[in-house]
């Protein structure tokens, strides 16, 4: 009788390594696939808000109080009462202007908005020529370091002017800020109450409206 050959042993361990491998293989590929993605999604920078606090899209253009108040805000310290002018009461110039006075302060704050970037500038340069007006470098005003403003002046307190003045324009956003006070003290505790945009700020919204520094803005 012719015996038949046993049939070759299959070795448990050979199969539990290769399917191991395979497994091993296929959850290193899938890992490799999800991890980048996991390591975007909590590295990526939130999507910016536009300068009213709102997410839309595009960001919308400075205006009304609303933007005045975000170009010059002046509730640092106490908050401003704001009213809007008439055009015969301000600059007949501006878009828009605003007046803000505080409560325990006896000093006036107008806030206007210019069609182009250039007028607010302009005007106050006429300002120097007739009412002693001086120009200043902007890095004087308090906290004036990396300031967003391009011009920056004001008139002396002297004999002949008792009511000394500063003003403040953008150069790249059509606002400019003027404060008007009765004594030199008041002038500056009014100052240390308005916060005015930076640079980085003021670039940052005109990239948000991809924008030009036109009168647009």
């Amino acid at each position: 009788m012719t015996l038949e050959p046993p049939p070759p042993r299959r070795h448990p361990w050979l199969i539990v390594g290769v399917v191991g491998g395979l497994l091993l293989l296929a959850g290193t590929v899938a890992l490799a696939l999800v991890v980048p993605r996991l390591v975007v999604s909590a590295t990526a920078p939130p999507e910016p808000a536009c300068w009213n606090g709102l997410e839309t899209d595009p960001c919308q253009p400075l205006k009304g109080l609303t933007g005045a108040m975000w170009a010059f805000d002046p509730n640092q310290v106490v908050a401003a009462n704001c009213d809007r002018l008439r055009k015969e009461d301000y600059f007949v110039e501006a878009e828009d202007a605003w007046h803000c006075t505080w409560p325990d302060l006896a000093v006036d704050m107008f806030v206007a908005r210019f069609p182009d970037v250039a007028d607010g500038p302009a005007i106050w340069r006429d300002v120097s020529y007739n009412n002693g007006f001086r120009e200043m470098a902007p890095d004087t005003w308090p906290r004036g370091e990396a300031l967003g403003p391009g011009l920056f002046g004001g008139t002396p307190l002297t004999k002949d002017l008792d009511a000394p003045l500063i003003a403040l324009c953008y150069d790249d956003i059509p606002y400019c800020l003027e404060l008007d006070a009765m004594s030199n003290r008041a002038l500056e505790t009014a100052e240390d109450r308005v916060a005015t945009l930076t640079s980085h700020e003021v670039q940052a919204y005109l990239r948000q409206l991809a924008a030009t520094p036109t009168g647009d803005v």
